[in-house]
């Protein structure tokens, strides 16, 4: 475990395996919300902030560690990297520091709230109801979303809490910056951040399959939101499976024909059919 100093750094050489968007998971404990970090790197000419700055909570004592979720603000390349944490205001304990790859997520499906690969104004907390963006108005969180069903309606599923209302929307941006509305959630509120309600829409506009942008902008209140589920509101003839059930029921291939591996997520054929394995 590391106590830090203000004003104090360390680096790290890493090996990064992959290029992608990556997010730094750290564990803090502290007894003040006073503590302040970010990550950079520095090149042979330049100066890389791969985080902002990040504040670090009140966890409740020096032995009650919190995982922070810190999305890295642009890509990594593969190869060594020499990363500088720089401590801007000390006083908090560092039990680990740990790298994830920010991974793409299924429509339709579910999209983990904390594995957001860009934000404004947004806090990841932890609640009974796990991982929530803590959200005000005009804070914005942006994930990366894989559309696998082209030309088709689609619903959504919001599980938020707000005391006094709030009003969340959304939308899909393109590689070419195009942005497509997915409808506005107006959430009433539940008297409590710890108590959640769960908002059903249609998404009025088709969706073209391909790889895209989920912007969730929070335009007016504050609130919470716990889950976010998008769901197929058109008959494909696509059966959904998951889990082992997915990985026992025979051999599988991808759309172009190709044997896939059992741990293969997205749409495949078995026996003929297509099915959706999560």
């Amino acid at each position: 475990i590391l106590k830090t100093n203000s004003n104090s750094w360390m680096e790290y050489t890493v090996d990064v395996a992959e290029d992608g968007l990556y997010k730094m998971d750290m564990e803090v404990a502290s007894t003040n919300a006073n503590g302040l970090f970010h990550l950079s790197e520095y090149g042979f000419d330049n100066l890389t902030y791969h985080t902002n700055m990040i504040a670090v909570p009140n966890t409740g004592g020096t032995t009650e560690f919190q995982t922070l979720h810190c999305p890295m603000m642009q890509e990594l390349t593969a190869g060594r990297h020499v990363f500088c944490l720089n401590v801007d205001k000390g006083g908090f304990y560092i039990k680990n520091m740990t790298f994830n790859l920010i991974p793409t997520f299924i429509m339709p499906g579910a999209v983990a709230v904390k594995d957001m690969v860009r934000s404004e104004g947004v806090e990841i907390k932890t609640t009974s109801e796990g991982n929530v963006l803590s959200m005000d108005n005009s804070d914005w969180a942006e994930y990366l979303v894989d559309v696998t069903l082209s030309n088709n309606k689609y619903s959504y599923e919001l599980t938020a809490s707000s005391v006094g209302g709030a009003s969340v929307s959304m939308a899909l941006i393109d590689s070419d910056g195009k942005e497509l509305s997915l409808g506005t959630a107006n959430i009433t509120s539940t008297g409590s951040l710890d108590t959640y309600q769960v908002k059903t829409n249609k998404i009025r506009n088709k969706l073209n399959e391909g790889k895209k942008t989920l912007r969730i902008t929070l335009k007016s209140g504050s609130c919470n939101i716990a889950s976010l589920n998008f769901t197929n509101s058109e008959s494909t003839g696509i059966d959904e499976l998951e889990g082992n059930d997915a990985a026992n029921t025979g051999d599988i291939y991808n759309l172009s024909g190709q044997k896939v591996a059992a741990d293969y997520k997205g749409i495949v054929i078995r026996n003929g059919k297509k099915v959706v394995v999560r």
